[in-house]
């Protein structure tokens, strides 16, 4: 659940929706949220960490209410009833290659984006100031090793395989992609 919440985060952050009050609130959640999920995946979470990812939860269902969601959860919507993926595991596995499809769209397509801008800003803020290159698809690898490192099994282990793209993709027209950046 808490990569459904950081999901609902970065989602409403780049959603076309996004206003002040969402930023608000999403902005530092994304930190937040992040940071919790490292420290749970380094296995070295305080009452700290936990009270961090709670406030950063409530901040994205406020915002998630508020701008949208995006293709995350547009996806993950069928994968559920198609293959049993639970919610969280689905948007996680799902969160670091749609982002990276985002971006990739983005800059092709619509390179002065505000979306495109919020993407590079999300990196820098996940990833380290240590880091060499704070790219939003450096970041998009951070969230995948954020993953892993969560021991989420990858959506195959649910069943889900190239022979349901087409019931996938049928499924995800719902209202989520309406705020989707591009």
């Amino acid at each position: 659940s808490a990569l459904d919440a950081l999901t609902h985060l970065i989602e409403a952050y780049l959603s076309k929706g996004a206003y002040p009050m969402t930023d608000a609130l999403v902005v530092p959640g994304i930190s937040m949220a992040y940071r919790s999920l490292v420290a749970l995946a380094e296995r070295r979470t305080t009452d700290t960490s936990h009270e961090e990812m709670a406030q950063a939860a409530l901040w994205g269902g406020i915002a998630l209410a508020n701008a949208g969601l995006g293709a995350v959860h547009g996806l993950v919507a069928p994968l559920g009833g198609l293959c049993a993926v639970p919610h969280g595991a689905g948007c996680g596995c799902l969160l670091p290659a749609t982002f990276a499809m985002n971006v990739q769209a983005l800059r092709s397509r619509a390179p002065n984006s505000v979306a495109l801008v919020r993407a590079e800003h999300l990196a820098r803020m996940i990833l380290s100031e240590d880091e060499k290159d704070r790219t939003p698809e450096h970041a998009a690898d951070a969230l995948a090793r954020l993953r892993r490192a969560l021991d989420v099994p990858p959506l195959t282990k649910y069943g889900v395989s190239d022979t349901n793209f087409g019931e996938i993709i049928a499924g995800s027209r719902a209202g989520s992609m309406r705020n989707n950046p591009i």
